[in-house]
């Protein structure tokens, strides 16, 4: 019988070297993800307009839930909008119409199915996947340069660390004993999507810099060490990006 921490690296690994292959495979070559297409200046007010009275209704009825009802919400949207995206990037047809109207149909259907039966295993596979959208998006399509992705993970970094230190017990048991609670968990072993988050911008940033080759070290040295630090506990005192941008400089500069 595996353990915990053993099951939770080798998922965490896998995940890793998907991203590597989609990153291998995925092309933007449809005329709506193509830069520079202009919008009709009514069309753009009436989008901010519509988004703006959205947003208000949506906090008032936000805030007026519970603790538990309200990360329950949060976390089914986001990982509604995640997977909707996932679907929209990796779907093969060039017709914009029906990739939307797919990954609508496909990512409501999961989470569905995920919130009915409440099964640890589709939680996690979910959580995961819904961000496998994200090196695509900063590495293939955007192409931001090392320089500003090195500053966005510094900051992510420090941020992740204040937030491990001043979180509290009370908000911590909250997240716990929710169900959509954006982590990844094996019995007592977790890690949360903003690990998986930071892991897949690293993993992304390596590919195209220093090639595929490079990307598969790092993803192999990190969940090695996530097995490490989950099996001795050590991650709880320090947060696990911490863990994964030594390795990513190490990796780029060496």
């Amino acid at each position: 019988m595996f353990s915990n921490p053993f099951l939770l690296s080798l998922f965490f690994f896998s995940f890793l070297l998907l991203q590597i292959a989609i990153l291998n495979t995925i092309d933007f070559d449809i005329a709506f993800l193509k830069r520079g297409r202009t919008i009709d200046p009514r069309l753009f007010v009436l989008v901010i307009l519509s988004l703006a009275l959205l947003v208000v209704g949506l906090s008032h009825w936000y805030f007026s839930l519970n603790n538990s009802d309200r990360l329950l919400y949060f976390f089914s949207v986001l990982f509604l909008a995640n997977i909707f995206i996932t679907f929209f990037l990796l779907l093969k047809t060039k017709s914009v119409f029906n990739k939307f109207i797919l990954s609508i149909i496909a990512s409501s259907i999961l989470l569905s199915l995920a919130l009915f039966y409440q099964q640890s295993m589709f939680k996690n596979l979910i959580t995961a996947g819904a961000l496998l959208w994200i090196s695509p998006l900063f590495f293939k399509y955007f192409k931001i340069k090392a320089t500003y992705i090195f500053i966005f993970l510094i900051l992510f970094c420090l941020f992740d660390v204040y937030n491990v230190y001043i979180l509290s017990p009370t908000i911590l048991s909250t997240y716990t004993t929710t169900f959509f609670n954006g982590f990844i968990e094996f019995g007592r072993s977790a890690l949360g999507m903003g690990d998986f988050f930071f892991g897949f911008l690293t993993i992304g940033l390596l590919w195209r810099e220093r090639r595929a080759r490079r990307a598969i070290l790092l993803a192999t040295i990190i969940s090695v060490i996530l097995f490490i630090t989950s099996l001795i506990g050590f991650k709880h005192d320090l947060p696990f990006t911490v863990f994964i941008l030594i390795p990513t400089f190490l990796l780029y500069f060496l």
